[in-house]
């Protein structure tokens, strides 16, 4: 009893020789398939990249300073000369001895300082800085295969089927 296989048995050598080349060709045509999909799976980069981006701080600072100073001189004086009789006089400690005249004379000063001034200053400091530091850059776009990935994808599973099944 032979236990090889024969998968051409029963066809004459012109039908054995065909079946032959388009087993072969199916053979290469499933290899360039099997390599350009692990081309493809290999193309695929998952590293970081990092992007530097540049941090800004602005700060804004608004002051104002207001001074009110006052600087004046009043200079005001008074004088009075009146007549009085005895009863004002003793008053001071002065007696008035008959029907004499006695003129009072009184003086008053005020005398006062002020001064003013008004200064205003208004300042306005902007602040700006930026500091670049890295941020990692995430993007997954997930892109739709065309059509003849997935003609290629059929045809590579139909030919891994035909394989399978003609080696059982």
């Amino acid at each position: 009893m032979n236990d090889y296989y024969d998968p051409y048995q029963g066809m004459n050598d012109d039908e054995r020789t065909q079946a032959g080349c388009l087993h072969s060709i199916g053979y290469i045509v499933a290899i360039v398939i099997l390599l350009v999909v692990c081309a493809l799976l290999g193309s695929c980069k998952t590293t970081k990249e990092y992007m530097p981006v540049t941090e800004v701080h602005e700060h804004w600072h608004h002051q104002t300073d207001t001074i009110h100073k006052t600087d004046s001189v009043i200079d005001r004086q008074t004088t009075t000369i009146r007549e009085v009789d005895s009863a004002t006089m003793a008053r001071y400690g002065i007696q008035m001895k008959q029907m004499q005249r006695a003129w009072l004379i009184e003086t008053n000063r005020l005398q006062r300082e002020l001064s003013e001034l008004r200064q205003t200053r208004t300042d306005t400091v902007h602040e700006r800085d930026s500091i670049p530091y890295p941020v990692e850059v995430v993007k997954e776009v997930a892109k739709p295969l065309a059509w003849w990935e997935k003609v290629l994808m059929l045809l590579g599973i139909l030919f891994i089927f035909v394989i399978v099944k003609r080696n059982k």
